[in-house]
């Protein structure tokens, strides 16, 4: 629709929505539409039109146009979408808890995406997934936080939990909002997902780290294995891509060994094990946070990194950066401005497109824990 046809549209939607014209009341004809707006006929025929497809008004021919009935919030929704220049957000309801997309990782994609689409003329709404996530809580937020309200794209922001909930009821996604849009930072494959992705490379990152670990020349490439970190996918995304990146960057010469350790007495265990080897390991562990514990209980065993060990971690957590910590992490504005693009270059009058599925690169970021091998 033009301008002109979307003023119309918009006129009449809400003297539906707002009770101006209740059920069953007549619609002003084309021809007194298109003179109280200034303009054609065929701009106020376009305009009924589209209600007339969203089923919120129905003609009969020699009676004229009239309110269908009481229109339910998901049909007001739709509506609203055609012309709705607002984006709805959905996050995890406890992001201090979140194992994935931590909470100052969410909050930079977040600001990213939001900073992106205002310079389209949208805004960017915000709710939470219900705790505990069910059928019935995510059905209650759909219809009446997101389709009541009307917004031209839904864009989750999707843990591991809400993950597999959300892929049994797509069903749901699909009745409330077609315009859906999806950042995972699990690292998690959902080959089913029929909405449009940007994810989190948690198998890049490995990769990028473990490339950079080999060339460094240390004698023995090590995965720490602390039990409760390696029980999350993407702990596992990020050791497998590691591996295999050292082997493919070696011609398969090199193998990287595994130090698996429970939690309790895991990083004094560590520890001593790097006394022992003092000189020869490259350690990679799956966080920021599992590498401060590693130096923490280095330093009390009186080990100094990286003159007696070198180690890379993952996520770049500002709360840690008094480590110096060499580290792996995505281009976490790229993520929301990614997003932003693939929301404002869809076209809601379209046919449906491809989904596109869309990985963020990562980057390494060198302080002062790693070291090549031999340099003093």
């Amino acid at each position: 629709m033009n301008r002109h046809a979307t003023r119309i549209y918009e006129h009449l939607l809400g003297q539906i929505t707002g009770g101006g014209l209740g059920s069953g009341a007549r619609v002003p004809p084309e021809t007194d539409l298109a003179r109280t707006f200034g303009t054609n006929r065929m701009n106020a025929h376009q305009a009924i039109v589209q209600l007339q497809q969203q089923g919120l008004i129905t003609s009969t021919r020699g009676r004229g146009t009239f309110v269908a009935g009481a229109p339910s919030p998901i049909s007001i929704g739709r509506a609203r979408r055609r012309t709705a220049r607002r984006v709805h957000a959905v996050t995890p309801p406890n992001p201090r808890q979140t194992a994935g997309l931590m909470p100052y990782r969410m909050e930079a994609v977040f600001g990213s995406l939001e900073r992106a689409i205002r310079k389209h003329g949208l805004t960017l709404a915000r709710s939470l997934f219900p705790d505990p996530l069910t059928r019935e809580g995510l059905r209650t937020l759909m219809n009446a936080d997101i389709a009541a309200g009307g917004s031209s794209a839904l864009v989750l922001f999707a843990e591991t939990p809400q993950m597999s909930i959300l892929a049994e009821n797509l069903d749901l996604l699909f009745h409330y909002h077609q315009d859906t849009y999806l950042i995972e930072s699990g690292g998690i494959s959902v080959p089913e997902w029929p909405f449009h992705m940007v994810s989190l490379d948690k198998f890049g990152e490995g990769a990028v780290a473990g490339e950079y670990m080999l060339a460094l020349g240390w004698e023995q490439l090590v995965c720490l294995d602390c039990l409760t970190m390696m029980n999350h996918h993407w702990a596992l995304e990020r050791r497998r891509g590691f591996e295999m990146a050292v082997r493919a960057a070696s011609d398969g010469a090199r193998e990287v060994a595994s130090w698996k350790y429970p939690q309790q007495g895991a990083y004094e265990a560590v520890a001593k094990r790097l006394a022992r080897n003092r000189g020869r390991i490259a350690l990679m562990a799956v966080n920021d946070i599992e590498a401060a514990r590693v130096l923490d209980a280095a330093a009390r065993a009186g080990l100094d990194c990286p003159r007696d060990f070198a180690l890379i971690a993952f996520d770049d957590d500002p709360s840690l950066q008094h480590y110096n910590l060499t580290t792996v992490a995505p281009d976490y504005d790229e993520a929301g401005t990614v997003l932003a693009h693939l929301i404002v270059e869809h076209n809601p009058s379209a046919p449906p497109a491809p989904v596109v599925s869309v990985k963020v690169r990562s980057h390494l970021i060198e302080r002062a824990t790693c070291r090549r091998c031999g340099d003093d």
